[in-house]
């Protein structure tokens, strides 16, 4: 009787041990899951993007791919010809089915981030690099911040 429990106690660990196992491993594939489906739509968004048919902004950054998208800007790796480093840049831009209003409102709203941010000075904080404008209602602010886990630069559009 002993030797049976002890048989069966040995199973329901064996058991026990494999379900952990496999819920494990199903957490692991739906995270690799939800990770290809961002991925999937990073490339479509970069796909449909206005700026996938200008590789070069400013004679001076090379876009390389998009890195992310939100509402109103997208983020592309690139590649800064003049100072030869990766760079990200951040792309706002204005709808042009918005009302003038909104347009004022947004401009302000970017005007107000780019006087914050060009006195800012931390090592993980962004720092002011280059400010231009690109087409009508789009506008850039770039900044320069050392990325600490992939040690490349970071240049923000707005």
């Amino acid at each position: 009787m002993n030797n049976l429990f002890i048989f069966l106690f040995f199973i329901f660990v064996q058991k026990k041990k494999e379900s952990t196992d496999l819920e494990v491993l199903e957490t692991e594939l739906e995270v690799k899951k939800l990770q290809l489906i961002r991925e999937i739509k990073l490339v479509e968004d970069e796909r449909r993007s206005r700026f996938n048919t200008q590789p070069i902004l400013n004679q001076r950054y090379l876009l390389l791919r998009m890195l992310g998208k939100g509402g109103f800007s997208e983020v592309y790796k690139a590649f800064d010809l003049i100072e030869l480093k990766l760079v990200a840049c951040k792309i706002h831009q204005l709808n042009s089915q918005w009302s003038d209003e909104r347009k004022r409102n947004y401009t302000r709203h970017a005007t107000r981030e780019y006087n914050i941010h060009k006195n800012l000075d931390h090592p993980r904080v962004v720092r002011l690099f280059d400010v231009f404008l690109f087409f009508i209602f789009i506008f850039y602010f770039l900044f320069l911040f050392l990325f600490y886990l992939f040690n490349f630069t970071i240049i923000l559009f707005f």
